[in-house]
């Protein structure tokens, strides 16, 4: 399959420059393109993309200012992959929608479709993204009545890391979860190869996994540079969103 191919940034010691505005816009846009990078580049059931006409994925520790601000990026995977005629994608976070009360958000759960904001092909062709966003954290969402079995897992700028070893660390429970079916690939971004490292060392901590996509410089990472000031991470003065790829999945079968 054809798709975008930005210049890559590996080893590089001074950060590419990029007009502000393809900066700014690569922050929203990337996010599924870096999504549909992953799925044509593990070997898996996805290896032929092109072919797949349904696809529900779930989003994990997502954000209304990050994953679901310009929301309609996520149409542009049909755009990508024209025998899709249905994309559900399931947003799930305990910040999803920061300090909403369960009373504006009954259930802690909404559903929606594109309806008439597609585009007007995917309107001819009938081609329908169905949004669901659950606003708590993923072991409990799938344990509860909405819960479908996913096609993959996805988490951006994971952090799976941050709080590893501490009273506040919610992850552990849902890593259990995202990682104990090998059919459903795991698939989490990193700002740093640090960071990534770390990552995959707490997921590693919960269940025994395979390693398909190992840290790996993504070509789709967003081009807005950041201040680097973990002084433990040497390996850049500067990161970027989604800079860093890894897939897992589990290596035994669910019971």
């Amino acid at each position: 399959m054809e798709l975008l191919q930005p210049k890559s940034t590996e080893n590089s010691v001074t950060p590419q420059v990029f007009e502000p505005r393809v900066s700014a816009i690569s922050r929203k846009i990337f996010f599924s393109f870096s999504f549909l990078y992953m799925l044509n580049t593990i070997d898996t059931k996805f290896q032929d993309i092109e072919e797949v006409q349904e696809l529900r994925v779930h989003i994990i520790g997502a954000l209304s200012i990050r994953e679901l601000l310009g929301i309609i990026r996520w149409e542009y995977l049909l755009h990508r992959l024209p025998n899709m005629i249905k994309l559900h994608v399931v947003f799930v976070g305990p910040e999803l929608f920061g300090e909403m009360s369960s009373d504006e958000l009954p259930d802690n759960h909404c559903l929606d479709d594109s309806g008439m904001t597609r585009c007007p092909d995917c309107q001819e062709k009938n081609r329908l993204v169905l949004y669901e966003m659950s606003h708590t954290y993923y072991h409990d969402y799938a344990s509860g009545p909405h819960y479908k079995k996913p096609d993959v897992i996805v988490a951006f700028n994971c952090g799976f890391h941050q709080n590893k070893g501490t009273d506040v660390d919610t992850w552990p429970e849902s890593l259990q979860l995202m990682t104990r079916d090998p059919q459903i690939p795991l698939v989490f971004t990193s700002f740093t190869k640090n960071e990534a490292m770390n990552d995959l060392a707490a997921v590693e901590a919960v269940n025994e996994v395979e390693v398909m996509l190992d840290a790996v410089k993504n070509p789709f990472m967003g081009l807005w540079p950041n201040r680097e000031v973990d002084p433990e991470d040497s390996e850049s003065w500067m990161y970027y969103t989604n800079q860093y790829i890894t897939v897992v999945r589990g290596i035994t079968i669910p019971f």
